[in-house]
C-alpha cells in the first residue's frame, strides 16, 4: 500500500512539473517569437538597404561628382544650417554612390549611417543653439533666410563664392598635377574638391558648426581616398566612428556656443536679473 501512495505521489508531482514546463514554455514562447520576428524584420531592413545602395551604383558618375561639388558649394557659400545641413545629407548620399562601386555595400552602408546620424545630432543641436537665441531676441536661422540684411549678404556670398571658384580650380589642377596613386581618376578629383573646400570653410567660418561641416568634408575626403584603396569592413567602421565622433563634439560646441551667444546678447538689466 505505502508503495502504491509513492508512486500516485511521484506521479502527481511528475504532472505537476510537466504542467509547470507546459505553461512556461507557451509563457516563453511569444516573448521569443517577438524577438525572432523583430531579428526577422530589422535583417530584413538592413539587406533593403543594402540593395538600395546597391542600386545607387548605377548612376552615371558625373551626376554624382556634380552633386558632391554642388553640395559642397552650397555649404561653403552659405553659412546657414537650414541650407547646409540638407547639403551635407545630398553630399553623403553622393559619397556613398561613389564607394559603392569599388567597395562592399555593408561598408558603405556604415558609412551613410554615420553620416545621417551625424547631420542628425548636428541638426538637433543647431535647432537648439537657434532656439535659445531666439529667446535671447536674436534673429534666427529661418529669418535670417527670410530677411537676408541686404548691406551684408551680397558681398559675403560673392567673396566666398569667388574663393570657392579658385580654391576649386586649385584643386581640380593639384589632381591632375598630383595623382592619387591606385585610386581612380574621379575619385581623385572628388577628394581633392572636398578636401581643399573643407579647408576653405574652415578658414573663412568663425561658426562652430560650420568650422564642422568643413572638418566632415574633409574626413569624406579623406574616406573616398583611402577606402578605394583598403576596402574593408574594419576601415570603414574606424572612419565611421570618427565621424560620429566628430559630430557628436560639433554638436556639443555649437550647443554651447549659442547658450553663450544668448547670455551675451541678453540685456545688462536682465542679465543681471538671470544671475541674481
Amino acid at each position: 500500500m505505502r508503495s502504491l501512495g509513492d508512486r500516485s505521489d511521484t506521479s502527481d508531482t511528475c504532472a505537476a512539473s510537466n504542467t509547470s514546463d507546459s505553461s512556461n514554455s507557451q509563457t516563453t514562447t511569444p516573448a521569443a517569437s517577438a524577438a525572432v520576428n523583430a531579428l526577422l524584420q530589422s535583417s530584413l531592413s538592413v539587406f533593403e538597404l543594402i540593395r538600395l545602395i546597391e542600386r545607387l551604383s548605377q548612376f552615371a558618375v558625373v551626376p554624382l561628382l556634380a552633386v558632391l561639388v554642388i553640395s559642397a558649394l552650397a555649404i561653403t557659400v552659405v553659412h546657414n544650417w537650414r541650407v547646409a545641413l540638407p547639403a551635407m545629407v545630398a553630399h553623403y548620399v553622393a559619397v556613398a554612390a561613389l564607394l559603392v562601386r569599388v567597395i562592399d555595400p555593408t561598408v558603405v552602408l556604415i558609412q551613410l549611417l554615420a553620416g545621417g546620424l551625424t547631420c542628425i545630432a548636428l541638426g538637433l543641436a543647431a535647432l537648439g543653439a537657434d532656439n535659445a537665441q531666439r529667446a535671447a531676441g536674436a534673429p534666427s536661422a529661418a529669418q535670417r533666410l527670410a530677411q537676408p540684411n541686404w548691406t551684408q549678404v551680397p558681398a559675403q556670398l560673392t567673396l566666398r563664392a569667388l574663393a570657392a571658384l579658385l580654391t576649386g580650380t586649385a584643386a581640380i589642377g593639384a589632381s591632375i598635377r598630383f595623382p592619387l596613386p591606385s585610386v581612380p581618376p574621379l575619385f581623385t578629383l572628388s577628394a581633392y574638391v572636398l578636401f581643399s573646400l573643407g579647408v576653405l570653410i574652415i578658414a573663412t567660418s568663425f561658426e562652430v558648426l560650420n568650422i564642422g561641416l568643413g572638418v566632415l568634408l574633409m574626413l569624406s575626403a579623406f574616406e573616398i581616398a583611402f577606402i578605394s584603396l583598403e576596402p574593408s569592413v574594419s576601415v570603414g567602421i574606424l572612419l565611421g566612428t570618427i565621424t560620429l565622433l566628430v559630430g557628436t563634439a560639433v554638436s556639443f560646441l555649437t550647443l554651447a556656443e549659442g547658450g553663450k551667444e544668448s547670455v551675451s546678447s541678453m540685456p545688462a538689466a536682465e542679465l543681471s536679473e538671470s544671475r541674481a
